[in-house]
C-alpha cells in the first residue's frame, strides 16, 4: 500500500513538474521574439512593420512545412536547434554597435528558432496523459513571455546591456531537460505517409486555421501599424517621435497584459466554436477602430488603453481555445502533427498583419504630415490631421 502510494506521489510530482516545464519553455521560448518586436521602434523607427516581417517570415516557413519535419528525427536535436538559434539572436540584437543589417538577420534567426520550437512543444504535447493541460500551460507560458519580454526591452535593455538575459538560454536549458526526458524520439504514426498526404492536413485544419489567422492578422496589423501613429502622454505631440515611441510601447506592453491574462484561461474553462467566432469579429472591429482615430486623433486618453488590453485578452483567448479544440476534435493519430501545423496560421496572420500595419502606418503618416522611411501608395488628404493640430 505505501508502496503504491510512493508510487502515486511521485506520479503527482512528474505531472506538476512536466507542466511547469511545458509554461517554463513557453515563456523563454517567446520571450526572444518578444523582445525583438519591443525592438522594433529602436531598430528602424520609420518603418517599425518591417523589423515585424523580419521576425516572422523565416518562422511561418519553418511552421507551414512542421508536417514534414515534426515526426522526424529527436527532440533533443530539435531543442539544440532552437537554443543556438535563440542565443544568436540575444547576442546580436542587444550587443551595442552592431549595424542593422546583422541585427535584421540575428531577429530572423531567432524566429525560426522560436517558431520551430512553438511547433514541436505542440507536438510533444501528444506524448502526455492530459495534452489539455500541457497545451494550457505551454500556452500560458507563451502569454508570460510578452510581458516579460518587452518588460526587459523597455525597462532593462536600453540597447547597452546583454547579461541580464544570458541566463534565460541557460533556463531554457533545463527546462528542456525535462521535457526531453519523457519522450526522446517521436516513433511517427504517418512515417509512410508521403508529401502530398502530409501538407493535406493544411486543407483538413481550415475551419481551425481561418479564425487563428483573422485573429493574429487583425492585432498584429493594430501593433505594427495603427499603434505607431498615437502620442503619449500628450497625444497633441504626434510630431515628436520620442512621443510616439512611448506610446507604441504602452499600448504594446498593454496588449501583453492582456496576452498574459488569457493565455492562462485554458487551464479554467473552454469556449465553444460560435464564441470563438464572434471574439474573431470583434479583434477585426478593433482594427477598424484604431485605424480610424488613428487618422482622425478623435479618442485619447483611457479607451485607448482599454482597446489595447482588449485586443490582447482576445487574442490570448482564440490561441488558446483553438488549440485545445484542436486536441478534442482531432483523431488521435492526427494530432500531433494537426498541433504542430495549425501553429502556421497564426503565424500567418502575424504576417500578413505586418505588411498591413506597414501599410497602415505609411499611410497614417502621410495623412498626419509625419515623416517615414516610404510613401502611402494612395493619395491621402491631410485636413484632418492639420485641423488637429490646428484644435490644441
Amino acid at each position: 500500500m505505501h508502496g503504491k502510494d510512493n508510487g502515486d506521489g511521485e506520479e503527482a510530482q512528474a505531472a506538476t513538474r512536466n507542466l511547469i516545464a511545458f509554461a517554463c519553455f513557453g515563456l523563454l521560448n517567446n520571450v526572444v521574439f518578444a523582445v525583438s518586436n519591443a525592438s522594433a521602434g529602436s531598430v528602424m523607427p520609420d518603418a517599425v512593420a518591417l523589423v515585424y516581417i523580419v521576425n516572422t517570415a523565416p518562422g511561418f516557413v519553418i511552421k507551414l512545412f512542421a508536417p514534414l519535419w515534426i515526426a522526424r528525427g529527436t527532440y533533443t536535436a530539435k531543442f539544440l536547434i532552437v537554443f543556438l538559434s535563440l542565443a544568436v539572436n540575444l547576442f546580436v540584437l542587444v550587443l551595442p554597435g552592431v549595424p542593422t543589417s546583422l541585427k535584421l538577420l540575428g531577429i530572423a534567426l531567432g524566429d525560426m528558432g522560436s517558431s520551430a520550437g512553438e511547433a514541436t512543444c505542440m507536438g510533444l504535447t501528444q506524448f502526455y496523459a492530459q495534452p489539455r493541460r500541457h497545451i494550457s500551460a505551454f500556452a500560458a507560458g507563451t502569454g508570460g513571455a510578452g510581458v516579460c519580454g518587452w518588460g526587459l526591452r523597455i525597462f532593462v535593455l536600453q540597447d547597452s546591456s546583454l547579461n541580464e538575459v544570458i541566463g534565460s538560454d541557460a533556463e531554457l536549458n533545463r527546462a528542456s531537460h525535462v521535457l526531453r526526458g519523457r519522450v526522446a524520439v517521436n516513433t511517427d504514426p504517418h512515417d509512410g505517409a508521403g508529401v502530398c498526404a502530409r501538407m493535406g492536413l493544411l486543407g483538413e485544419l481550415s475551419t481551425y486555421m481561418v479564425p487563428l489567422f483573422l485573429v493574429f492578422w487583425a492585432e498584429y496589423a493594430c501593433q505594427s501599424g495603427a499603434w505607431t501613429a498615437f502620442a503619449l502622454p500628450e497625444p497633441q505631440r504626434i510630431d515628436d517621435a520620442g512621443s510616439r515611441l512611448n506610446a507604441y510601447h504602452t499600448f504594446n506592453l498593454l496588449y501583453q497584459c492582456g496576452v498574459l491574462v488569457s493565455r492562462a484561461s485554458g487551464m479554467l474553462f473552454t469556449l465553444p466554436r460560435p464564441v470563438l467566432h464572434a471574439l474573431v469579429m470583434l479583434q477585426v472591429a478593433l482594427l477598424v477602430g484604431f485605424v480610424g482615430d488613428a487618422a482622425t486623433q478623435t479618442i485619447t486618453g483611457w479607451p485607448l488603453h482599454a482597446g489595447a488590453l482588449a485586443v490582447g485578452l482576445i487574442g490570448g483567448t482564440l490561441y488558446v481555445q483553438m488549440f485545445l479544440l484542436v486536441d478534442r476534435e482531432v483523431p488521435p493519430a492526427k494530432r500531433e502533427a494537426a498541433l504542430a501545423t495549425c501553429t502556421c496560421a497564426d503565424t500567418a496572420g502575424v504576417l500578413v498583419g505586418e505588411f498591413t500595419g506597414l501599410l497602415a502606418q505609411l499611410c497614417l503618416f502621410d495623412h498626419l504630415n509625419l515623416p517615414a522611411r516610404g510613401h502611402c501608395p494612395w493619395p491621402m488628404s491631410s485636413g484632418a490631421s492639420g485641423a488637429f493640430r490646428r484644435s490644441i
